[in-house]
C-alpha cells in the first residue's frame, strides 16, 4: 500500500537524477561527463554536498572557490562549452576523490551526478 507507493516515488526521483558511474585507478586521469542543451549556462561542479571542484562562469573556468584538494588537478574543455559539453578531467586521482560529483546548472532542476569509484 502506502509504503510501496512511497518507494516507487523515491525510485522515480532517483532515476530523474541520472548517475553515471566512472571507474578509475589510483593516480590516473579520468573524465567526469556532463552535458546540457543550455549552452550559455554557468556550471558548478561539486563533490559531495559542498566541496567546490570548479565553476564555469560565462564560458570561463573559475577556480577561485575551488577546494585546495583539487588544486592543479582539474581541467576542462573550453572548446566544447559551445556544444554544451561541460565535462571535466580529474588529474592524478587520489583515494579521497572517490564519491559523488554533481554538475549543477542554475536553470536545471536536477543536477547531473557522477559517481567516481577508485580501484
Amino acid at each position: 500500500g502506502c509504503f510501496q507507493a512511497l518507494l516507487f516515488a523515491l525510485l522515480i526521483r532517483v532515476s530523474e537524477q541520472r548517475i553515471h558511474v566512472v571507474h578509475a585507478t589510483l593516480g590516473e586521469t579520468v573524465i567526469l561527463p556532463c552535458s546540457t542543451n543550455q549552452i550559455n549556462s554557468n556550471v558548478y561542479w561539486r563533490y559531495g554536498e559542498k566541496t567546490t571542484v570548479c565553476d564555469i562562469i560565462k564560458g570561463e573556468v573559475d577556480f577561485e572557490e575551488q577546494d585546495p584538494v583539487y588544486k592543479d588537478r582539474v581541467e576542462s574543455f573550453p572548446l566544447e562549452f559551445a556544444k554544451g559539453n561541460f565535462s571535466i578531467k580529474l588529474i592524478r586521482v587520489k583515494r579521497d576523490f572517490e564519491g559523488i560529483y554533481t554538475c549543477n546548472f542554475p536553470a536545471k532542476l536536477h543536477p547531473e551526478s557522477v559517481k567516481l569509484k577508485i580501484k
